[in-house]
């Protein structure tokens, strides 16, 4: 009986006895120390899908502006636009009817803050340009060329009438229409050299490439291309694409490898 007794008495005693709750301070500092091991695994993972999520956002608008453009040529007998430097008859006043929300697809995400002028890798054109601010740039050589007067086209200074895709017509799927850039149209050409400053903050000294030549997406920008389609382009690559009629292609060597 006595074992008994004794053994009931030592389970209330432990019954009774008051549970510790919390941590210790040893404990409450390997807490905090995983804690923070964690966070710096997952911020650089986090940022990348952040960086991701932006860009195919930026392809989405692109994408849009593309089926703008393609609504516009469908209206206009599959005529493309005139280069006509007026605030009403600029590309963007030509396709906005078509496009819903313009001022917004017309943003990259990593470049949605107005320069008031020439954007940047991270700022847009704008929003003082023909009315519009924009982070995207249409290829030049599809504007129409007009053999008649050919002055009427402001870009017939970057090349011969030739080099100006004609349209309706049969063209290769490597065309860009739109992409990442620092000013509202570019004439890239495969002689143009790389240029100088991959932020594309100097206007002065960007060469016809250079203005979409501009690290936005991390050494690459987003094109979309004439049949609809659009990729992450590296910036070295941008001398493949048939830019022109009579484009040819180069190899070249970008300012950060040169470092």
């Amino acid at each position: 009986m006595r074992g008994v007794s004794g053994s009931l008495w030592e389970l209330s005693t432990m019954l009774c006895r008051p549970r510790r709750i919390g941590l210790t301070l040893v404990e409450l500092l390997v807490v905090i120390g995983m804690a923070a091991i964690v966070i710096a695994v997952l911020l650089p993972a986090l940022g990348t899908a952040r960086r991701q999520a932006r860009t195919l956002l930026c392809l989405s608008n692109l994408r849009q502006l593309d089926t703008s453009l393609e609504l516009y040529l469908a209206q206009n007998q599959g005529q493309s636009p005139e280069y006509v430097y007026s605030n009403s008859q600029c590309w963007m006043q030509l396709i906005q009817p078509f496009s819903s929300n313009l001022s917004s697809i017309g943003l990259c995400p990593e470049a949605a803050e107005p320069s008031f002028g020439w954007g940047s890798a991270t700022r847009s054109w704008g929003p003082n340009v023909f009315n519009h601010q924009g982070s995207y740039t249409l290829n030049g050589w599809l504007y129409r060329y007009d053999i008649d007067d050919p002055q009427k086209l402001w870009g017939a200074e970057y090349g011969p009438h030739d080099a100006y895709f004609k349209l309706p017509g049969t063209v290769t799927p490597r065309v860009p229409t739109f992409s990442d850039g620092v000013w509202v149209d570019a004439w890239p050409s495969g002689s143009d050299e790389p240029p100088a400053d991959l932020q594309g903050t100097a206007e002065q000294n960007v060469s016809q490439m250079g203005r979409v030549c501009i690290d936005r997406h991390r050494q690459a920008i987003n094109v979309v291309f004439l049949d609809g389609h659009g990729e992450t382009v590296p910036l070295a690559e941008l001398w493949q694409l048939q830019w022109s009629a009579t484009f040819k292609s180069a190899d070249v060597v970008l300012p950060s490898v040169r470092h």
